[in-house]
């Protein structure tokens, strides 16, 4: 996680800095906190009008080279899905409390399906036709149809992996405008940058802001983002995957997403830095389109526990008033095998002091999963530690939204005792992969699955854990129908998955 040079942030020096220091000086305002006189000793006469406003001018000039230079590398992209009606655009963005593990009511109608066409933005990362966009955008797409500033248009493919919210979609085009990455390690708050991209489909838009903070940690519609740039230039829904540029006209970060209950502009947007897309991006763009090294924080560590804030009356009973309560302990979970017990309350993680529940949750989130993190916890007002190796929470497999034969758009975890009740399954039923999520347009969606449901067969193969159910599937090709036994609360049902053909 970065965090801003408090040192040097407020006297960093874009390349017009002298012109406006002139300016300043001219203006009779302060430079980096020293007072400047508007008028020399010897009486010289004030700066005239045309004088004063040089330096406005000059930074005028700057923002548009910029936008000269990076308009033709940003795209408008137009993804058709299916997804369910009702649910909200992929910029929408609501409270950024940390997503909590649950499942809808078993007996509940999903909603229903229905075509829609998703619009964002894109950014071209090489001449041939590679462009990078938030796998958000293009999420469960049919189709991918990219918008180029002269008006042309073409169908892509898109490569991304279900851990990280970056896409690439690849068109068949070469000698494109292109854009390039900056290094932003040396980012500081404060730093001017422009926002491109394509909001509420009106065209293509320029808006100018600063870096208003770094490093933010954010769980944003269930996806965690572990490294975020913050900006008040203005992103509104449509700009995702649009360009933050700096005043050197390179790509500082991805536009991904906004706060704001109305799903525009509060002042407050976030971006995915350009250091995690110059690592994701090779990968992606490969010949295997894979990613195995994922950037650091994006693969989230996991304790297996339910924790809450110091309330009160907890303050009361065990004498401390920060920390995380723990109010549930997953079976077999990191946390249950070190010995975590329910009403322990969890104070450090290592070197790191836990001052409530959502700082553990970015503390063992960023810490990643297989990582030992030693736990001070408070248990009968009495200090004890215990030490855990962290889970994880995300899916391994990489997998190709357009063009995969063998996607059948699942995700799944193992049946625990405590999902058991949740869903309402019968009594018998003790194992199964239980289905954490369903993309829209997929062949699971298409067959009916929904989030829930407890898988116990596939085709032949009985299915004990979400490993089976992984390995079940691993040789289906496409075109092949995958025949899927499930419960859905304690009804049994059987449906069946195509498998998509990639044949062009």
């Amino acid at each position: 996680m970065q965090t801003p040079n408090k040192a040097t942030r407020s006297c960093s020096r874009p390349r017009w800095a002298s012109a406006t220091a002139a300016g300043l000086l001219a203006l009779g305002l302060s430079l980096c906190g020293s007072s400047i006189p508007a008028f020399a000793q010897d009486n010289t006469p004030p700066a005239t009008t045309a004088q004063q406003s040089q330096p406005l001018v000059a930074m005028q000039s700057v923002i548009e080279d910029i936008a000269q230079k990076l308009d033709p590398a940003v795209v408008h992209i137009q993804a058709k899905i299916l997804e369910p009606s009702g649910t909200a655009g992929p910029d929408q963005v609501f409270p950024f409390g940390p997503a909590q593990p649950g499942f809808p009511a078993p007996n509940m109608p999903s909603p229903q399906p229905r075509q829609g066409v998703a619009s964002g933005s894109g950014i071209i990362i090489n001449p041939d036709g590679m462009i990078i966009t938030n796998r958000h955008v293009v999420e469960g797409a049919k189709t991918v149809l990219v918008t180029l500033t002269d008006h042309r248009s073409y169908s892509g493919v898109v490569y991304s992996d279900p851990n990280v919210d970056l896409a690439v979609v690849k068109i068949n085009a070469t000698g494109l405008p292109s854009a390039k990455l900056a290094d932003t390690s040396h980012l500081r708050v404060g730093q001017f940058v422009l926002a491109i991209g394509y909001p509420f489909d009106v065209g293509q838009t320029v808006s100018l802001g600063i870096v208003s903070a770094l490093g933010r940690s954010q769980t944003i519609e269930g996806r965690f983002y572990p490294d975020l740039i913050q900006t008040d230039a203005s992103i509104n829904p449509g700009n995702s995957g649009g360009a933050l540029v700096d005043l050197n006209g390179d790509v500082i970060g991805i536009n991904t997403a906004i706060a704001g209950e109305a799903a525009q502009s509060a002042g407050i947007g976030f971006a995915i830095p350009a250091n995690t897309v110059r690592l994701v991006y090779p990968q992606l763009a490969s010949t295997t389109h894979k990613i195995t090294n994922y950037p650091p924080g994006w693969i989230r560590g996991k304790l297996g526990v339910e924790v809450g804030p110091v309330t009160p009356d907890v303050e009361k009973l065990l004498g401390t008033d920060e920390g995380a309560v723990v109010s549930l302990v997953q079976p077999d979970s990191p946390a249950a095998q070190a010995g975590v017990q329910v009403g322990d309350v969890i104070t450090r993680v290592n070197d790191h002091p836990i001052r409530d529940a959502s700082e553990l949750v970015d503390v063992i989130s960023n810490l990643g999963p297989n990582q030992k993190a030693v736990l001070d916890i408070i248990r009968n007002k009495k200090p004890i530690t215990k030490t855990v190796i962290t889970g994880s929470f995300n899916q391994t497999a990489s997998t190709t939204e357009s063009g995969a034969g063998n996607h059948l758009g699942l995700s799944v975890t193992t049946l625990t005792p405590d999902m058991e009740s949740q869903l309402k399954l019968p009594d018998n039923v003790k194992d199964g992969a239980v289905v954490t999520s369903v993309a829209p347009g997929s062949a699971a969606d298409g067959a009916g699955i929904q989030q829930g449901d407890v898988i116990f067969q596939v085709n032949d193969t009985t299915i004990h854990t979400a490993d089976d159910y992984n390995a079940a599937v691993a040789g289906v090709k496409p075109g092949d129908s995958v025949g899927v036994k499930l419960y859905r609360a304690d009804t049994p049902m059987f449906l069946v998955m195509q498998a998509p053909d990639n044949t062009p």
